[in-house]
C-alpha cells in the first residue's frame, strides 16, 4: 500500500467510518475494563503486597491519636514513603474503618484523578473527546498497573505531580495557579519526596521561557513553604525526615544497567505510538507553514536584564518541556534505583509523554488542523 493511502486509510477508516469511532469506542471499552478491574482488586479480602499492611498500622496509630513518628512506634510504623496518603485517607477510614477497601479506593480515586487531568490537558488544546480519552485510558492502565491499586502513595503522588504541572499551563500561568501549584508540590513531596521534581519543571520553565521575575517569585514561595513546613512537621513528627530521607536514601541501590533495561522495556512496549508519532509529526513538518513552528526563534536568544522577560527569547512547547524533564529525572535520578522496576516510567513518562502526543498527534480531523506549533504558556 503506498504512503498516501495509507494515511487516507489511517483517517478515513474502512468502508468511510471516521477514524474517531474506533478510537472512541476502543478507549471506552480500555476504561470499563480498567474500572472492572479495578473493582476486583480493592474487593480482595486479603494484602496484594506487604506495603499494604504498613499503610493500615499507620493509619490506625493516627486513627487512635498516636505518632507513627516518634521511637516508641518504630520500627513497626517506620514508613519511607511520606505521611500524604495516611492523612488522605483518614477521615475516610474514621468513617468506614481502617480496611484495604477503603484504602483501595482512595487509591483508586487517585488514578481516575489523574486520567482526568490528562483527560483536561489535551481535550483543551484539540477539543477532541477521542483523543483525550485515549490519553486517559493509557493513564489509567499504566497507573493501575505499575502504580498499584492497592493501599500505597504512588497514585496520589502522580495526581499531584500532574496537577502541580498541568493546572499553570491549563490556566495559562496565572497567579491562582501559580500558587494552588506550590501548594501541590509541597503536598506531593509529602506524599512521595520524589515528586518534588514538578517544582524544578514548573520553576524553570517559568525562568527560561515565560517570566525570569514569575520563575523566581514562585521559587521563593515554594521555598517559604517548604521551610515553613519542615519546622512544623520536625516539631510533630520528631523522625519523620529521618525515615523518609536517610533511611530511604540509605536502602537505595542505584545503576545504570537497570535503566536502561528499563528504557528498552519501555520503547519495546510503545514503539508503535512512537512510530505513529514520527510518521505524523514528519509529515505535519514537510507541509507546516513557517509560523507554526514548534519553536520560535528571536535574533537574539537570550535576555539577561529585562526581569519581565523570560531568559530565552523563543517559545518552547511546554508539554515537551515536561516530557524531557522526566525523562532526565529518570535517566540519571529514579531510573537507576534498583529497587524499583518500571514504577517511576509509568508515573512520570508515560503521563507526560500522553500529554504531548495527545496534543501534537493528527490522524486526520479536520477541524484540529490549526493547534500545530508552539502551544506554550
Amino acid at each position: 500500500m503506498k504512503s498516501g493511502k495509507l494515511f487516507h486509510f489511517l483517517r478515513s477508516g474502512r468502508d468511510g467510518v471516521p477514524l474517531s469511532l474506533f478510537l472512541l469506542a476502543g478507549s471506552i471499552l480500555s476504561i470499563l475494563w480498567s474500572i472492572y478491574f479495578s473493582l476486583v482488586t480493592i474487593a480482595i479480602p486479603y494484602q496484594i503486597e506487604l506495603r499494604e499492611g504498613s499503610a493500615q498500622v499507620v493509619t490506625r496509630i493516627l486513627l487512635s491519636g498516636g505518632n507513627p513518628y516518634t521511637l516508641e512506634n518504630q520500627p513497626l510504623a517506620m514508613n519511607i514513603y511520606g505521611l500524604g496518603y495516611n492523612l488522605a485517607v483518614l477521615p475516610f477510614a474514621a468513617l468506614f474503618g481502617n480496611t484495604l477497601l477503603v484504602h483501595r479506593s482512595v487509591t483508586f480515586a487517585f488514578i481516575v484523578l489523574s486520567a482526568m487531568m490528562v483527560f483536561a490537558v489535551v481535550y483543551k488544546i484539540r477539543k477532541d473527546v477521542p483523543l483525550a480519552l485515549i490519553g486517559s485510558a493509557f493513564v489509567m492502565i499504566g497507573l493501575i498497573g505499575k502504580a498499584g491499586n492497592g493501599a500505597f502513595s504512588s497514585a496520589m503522588g502522580v495526581f499531584l505531580f500532574l496537577a502541580s504541572v498541568l493546572i499553570p499551563f491549563l490556566y495559562s500561568n496565572n497567579k491562582g495557579s501559580l500558587v494552588l501549584s506550590a501548594i501541590l508540590v509541597l503536598a506531593a513531596f509529602y506524599t512521595k519526596p520524589y515528586f518534588v521534581l514538578a517544582f524544578g519543571i514548573v520553576a524553570s520553565f517559568l525562568f527560561l521561557f515565560v517570566s525570569k521575575k514569575k520563575g523566581v517569585l514562585y521559587a521563593l514561595f515554594f521555598f517559604v513553604l517548604l521551610a515553613a513546613s519542615f519546622v512544623l512537621v520536625r516539631l510533630l513528627f520528631p523522625l519523620y525526615f529521618f525515615n523518609v530521607l536517610i533511611v530511604n536514601s540509605s536502602m537505595s541501590w542505584l545503576s545504570y544497567a537497570h535503566m536502561w533495561n528499563q528504557l528498552s522495556n519501555l520503547f519495546f512496549r510503545f514503539w508503535p505510538m512512537l512510530l505513529v508519532s514520527i510518521i505524523f509529526l514528519t509529515k505535519k513538518q514537510m507541509v507546516k507553514k513557517p509560523e507554526l513552528s514548534g519553536v520560535q526563534i528571536d535574533k537574539d536568544l537570550v535576555n539577561f536584564l529585562d526581569w519581565q522577560s523570560p531568559l530565552f527569547k523563543f517559545a518552547f512547547d511546554y508539554c515537551l518541556y515536561l516530557f524531557l524533564c522526566a525523562l532526565l529525572a529518570f535517566v540519571f535520578l529514579l531510573g537507576r534505583h534498583m529497587g524499583n522496576d518500571m514504577n517511576y516510567a509509568y508515573q512520570l513518562l508515560i503521563p507526560t509523554g500522553l500529554c504531548w502526543f495527545g496534543i501534537k498527534i493528527d490522524y486526520g480531523k479536520k477541524n484540529t488542523g490549526a493547534v500545530y506549533g508552539s502551544h506554550t504558556y
